[in-house]
């Protein structure tokens, strides 16, 4: 199994210990983004992979064919097991003061309980799968329980945080959240272009593994060079005015003066944090015109903005960790 989660992902499992999770990214044998997502090792030869939401399928599809076609040599099967889970996420700075209130049987600190970690527990009377991660880039518990139960442990969660002030959230609030994180989703940055080198994510890519999926096209990838387009955070010099998501960042030609083409708008928002607009971009070269202006041309209006790093909010990531 351990070697199936090798030769699928671009880091290494092999040092995951049960209980433990771990970021991962999936490439296309393009070496361009598929998903990524976590993945705890629940024992010695059992994980449970999440992945985004709107690939599920596609990843579902992928893993599938490459037992079949590529390792059918494997022993390695798979349970979609989405449905027989309800997935609530408490977070923010007193998510775990919330717990506690609704009565959780294990100690959240964060020394016996440290981030990108997975426990069983009984929370609000109920047997969950308690794992550490955050897509919000705060302080996080998704607390995983039996589908018939996820109203109960819900409405208890939200008895209980009426207390701390806690609000219900959904798509866009992660959207906000995660724009201002700068986390990469593999639907957006991920335009069947970008590669993980691209968008900032080489961190996640161990190229001395001996293979994986899309390593050969990595390989290439670098070996040539030349412009590619890059990640980058965008503020625009209006700052009340949310740059429309598609729009393209352009600079005039000096041949006959129409605009060549450097990349694009890939999510916008207004960040209530910082209390103006941010967007994430990709851009020709991006990584190296922090600090550059460039031109946004959109369909209502073409503005300035300024190219900065696209983690816009804590980037060290302290407040998940905490």
């Amino acid at each position: 199994m351990t070697k199936f989660l090798n030769l699928i992902y671009t880091n290494r499992w092999d040092n995951l210990s049960i209980g433990e999770g771990r970021f991962g990214l999936m490439l296309r044998e393009d070496g361009r983004l598929l998903d990524d997502g976590v993945t705890f090792r629940l024992d010695h030869d059992h994980y449970l992979l999440s992945s985004g939401s709107g690939t599920a399928e596609v990843v579902h599809a992928h893993m599938n064919r490459l037992l079949q076609v590529v390792w059918p040599e494997f022993e390695v099967y798979i349970t979609t097991v989405t449905s027989q889970w309800a997935n609530i996420c408490v977070c923010g700075p007193r998510a775990r003061e919330v717990l506690v209130a609704a009565g959780i049987d294990i100690d959240l600190n964060s020394d016996l309980f440290p981030f990108m970690s997975m426990r069983e527990a009984r929370v609000a009377g109920f047997l969950s799968r308690v794992a550490r991660v955050s897509y919000t880039g705060e302080l996080s518990f998704e607390v995983n329980v039996r589908r018939r139960d996820g109203l109960a442990v819900w409405q208890a969660l939200m008895d209980t945080g009426a207390e701390y002030g806690i609000t219900p959230v959904g798509s866009e609030t992660s959207a906000v959240l995660r724009i201002e994180k700068g986390y990469v989703s593999a639907g957006t940055e991920g335009d069947g272009i970008t590669n993980p080198f691209d968008a900032g994510m080489g961190w996640v890519v161990n190229m001395n593994k001996p293979d994986f999926v899309g390593k050969r096209s990595l390989v290439r990838d670098r070996s040539i060079g030349g412009i590619r387009q890059e990640v980058v955070g965008l503020l625009a010099d209006d700052d009340t005015f949310v740059l429309v998501e598609g729009s393209a960042i352009v600079e005039p030609s000096s041949a006959d003066g129409s605009p060549n083409y450097l990349g694009h708008v890939t999510a916008s928002c207004f960040s209530p944090t910082l209390d103006r607009s941010i967007s994430l971009a990709l851009l020709k070269n991006g990584k190296a015109r922090h600090g550059d202006m460039v031109t946004v041309s959109g369909l209502d209006r073409t503005t300035r903005a300024l190219v900065v790093p696209p983690v816009f909010v804590d980037p060290k990531g302290e407040r998940m960790r905490n």
